[in-house]
């Protein structure tokens, strides 16, 4: 297809990222534009199967011995667990559940928690609950930031792929690392899973270039 009329349905507004990252070669840069959406998607994979890891990781150690209802008796509606921002975030989920008539299960309210809600965990004023239990849910991690810095990446990292934004700017070889070492964190095998099943080793380094 003639690369001039890519741009009829991408948008000159949109294409201009990748045209300059071309030096103004239209071919290159809709090469590069098409690469660009097989990494969104395989970060997206990615993504997903991390942040799996991550919620079922906190869970296990949060939840250990509890029941999946009633909801009351469990970690994620216990004041002296989470902050009013994070029940706030349950209780949400909670009135979702509710309209879709789904059961209050903690198994679905843990599904249904945005990333925001896992990052938020890792905050500061959440201190106290790394250091006597959250912290055995990463055992490979030292501090508390250890985990909360590449949650932080991560997350602005997950809505631009969401939202179809340009990654061009973005370290896309730490990403994939930060994940992995947040893996690796909670077990080693789990950051070999991980890098077993990601597509993103293989598409990093097939970025179209000029000849």
């Amino acid at each position: 297809m003639d690369a001039e009329k890519t741009t009829a349905w991408i948008s000159e507004q949109r294409f201009a990222p990748f045209l300059q990252h071309a030096g103004g070669d239209r071919a290159l840069a809709t090469q590069i534009y098409l690469w660009h959406a097989q990494v969104a998607g395989a970060g997206l994979t990615t993504l997903h199967h991390f942040e799996v890891a991550l919620r079922n990781a906190i869970d296990h150690q949060l939840g250990s011995g509890q029941p999946q209802k009633p909801l009351q008796e469990t970690w994620l509606l216990d004041p002296d667990t989470l902050s009013p921002q994070g029940i706030a975030k349950v209780s949400d989920v909670l009135r979702r559940l509710d309209r879709e008539h789904y059961s209050r299960e903690r198994a679905r309210v843990i599904a249904g928690l945005p990333f925001s809600f896992w990052k938020g965990l890792f905050a500061r004023r959440y201190e106290t609950l790394w250091l006597t239990r959250l912290r055995h849910a990463f055992p490979g991690a030292g501090l508390r930031r250890d985990i909360l810095e590449p949650l932080t990446h991560l997350h602005l990292w997950r809505n631009r792929i969401a939202h179809h934004d340009s990654l061009l700017d973005q370290n896309l070889q730490r990403r994939l690392d930060e994940m992995i070492a947040v893996a690796n964190a909670i077990d080693p095998a789990c950051g070999e899973w991980l890098t077993a099943h990601t597509q993103l080793i293989v598409l990093l380094k097939q970025r179209p270039v000029a000849k």
